[in-house]
């Protein structure tokens, strides 16, 4: 009897402990809630299983040609979005969205991230795709074109959308050739390359301005171009030919009984020689002592022989030197009494 009555107070305490339990596994069920997401066409969001009373951070869903405006408690979005919430019970969120308007980019042949672009109506289209850059072999990319025109910063977004397309620029290359000074001759001074400068198909004049020179037409060169996609079509020989100026010597005399100009020509970079016998120019009571650059100078720049001169040739200057041709120039005789 008394084994039956300990056996008997086991299984009721087992019982009690299994009631315990239950209870305790129920109760605990009950502290959990789950917070679903009803996105409406946008990435799936995974339910949010969360404990009563516990803050909860709500996601940011993603919607391709769509901007999210807010989380709301009912299919019809009334009342005011939600900005936090606390877990209280099973709660369905519904996303709302604003359509965005689309911006097409054709990379013309060139490689780009995404095809597509979207902005808020009325957006300027100009920032929404400036760092949009795409790339093409042997290319530059110049800028996005609507139409025929190159896009304008002012330009606004509309529900229509637009449709831009990508515009390249090539590089040119032109060689530079200058006629010798002491032949008719020319050699190649420099080779010039324009990068970043017009686009493929536009018509370009290869030209260029050199001091104390003249571009002529050559040997049948072709000046202007249809610039193509391959640079190395897009060469261009330019000839050019030396200026000539006249270098006149004017002996200015004191009384102004001699001012019979004597005058050389030369091409543009030539040296010629400055007259250097003083016994050429005579003036009774006075000698020259050389030429000047300004009309009414006494600042001699090129020396006479006035040395030699006056003593037999024995010593002094030989040669009053060169002058470089670079602009049509006069000299001015410098006396002394």
């Amino acid at each position: 009897m008394r084994r039956i009555h300990k056996a008997l107070k086991g299984l009721l305490l087992s019982m009690a402990l299994c009631s315990a339990l239950a209870i305790g596994v129920a109760c605990g069920k009950k502290s959990n809630v789950t917070l679903k997401f009803d996105v409406d066409g946008g990435v799936a969001i995974s339910d949010v299983v969360a404990k009563k009373g516990e803050e909860v951070t709500l996601p940011t869903p993603e919607r391709e040609g769509y901007k999210f405006e807010g989380w709301y408690l009912n299919e019809s979005f009334e009342g005011e979005p939600v900005e936090s919430i606390v877990a209280k019970g099973n709660v369905t969120y519904y996303a709302k969205w604003s359509q965005l308007c689309v911006i097409t980019l054709d990379a013309n042949g060139g490689v780009l991230s995404t095809t597509k672009v979207y902005a808020e109506n009325g957006a300027s289209v100009y920032d929404a795709v400036k760092e949009y850059v795409p790339t093409k072999d042997g290319l530059i990319f110049g800028a996005w074109f609507n139409g025929d025109k190159e896009l304008a910063k002012n330009t606004r977004l509309t529900a229509d959308g637009i449709t831009l397309t990508a515009q390249y620029k090539v590089e040119y290359t032109v060689e530079v050739h200058i006629q010798n000074v002491d032949n008719d001759e020319y050699t190649k001074s420099e080779t010039l390359t324009y990068t970043e400068s017009d686009y493929i198909g536009k018509t370009v004049t290869a030209s260029k301005e050199i001091e104390g020179c003249t571009q002529i037409e050559k040997d049948g060169e072709v000046l202007t171009k249809t610039l193509s996609a391959a640079s190395s079509e897009n060469v261009f020989t330019v000839y050019y030919d030396r200026n000539v100026y006249k270098v006149i010597f004017n002996p200015n005399t004191p009384d102004g009984s001699n001012n019979e100009t004597y005058e050389v020509e030369g091409r543009y970079g030539a040296e010629v020689d400055v007259p250097a016998n003083a016994a050429n120019y005579f003036l009774e009571g006075y000698c020259m002592v050389g030429w000047s650059t300004g009309v009414g100078s006494q600042e001699v720049a090129y020396k006479t022989n006035l040395d030699a001169l006056l003593y037999n040739g024995s010593e002094g200057e030989e040669s009053a030197g060169k002058i470089t041709v670079e602009r049509p120039t006069m000299l001015y005789g410098v006396w002394q009494a």
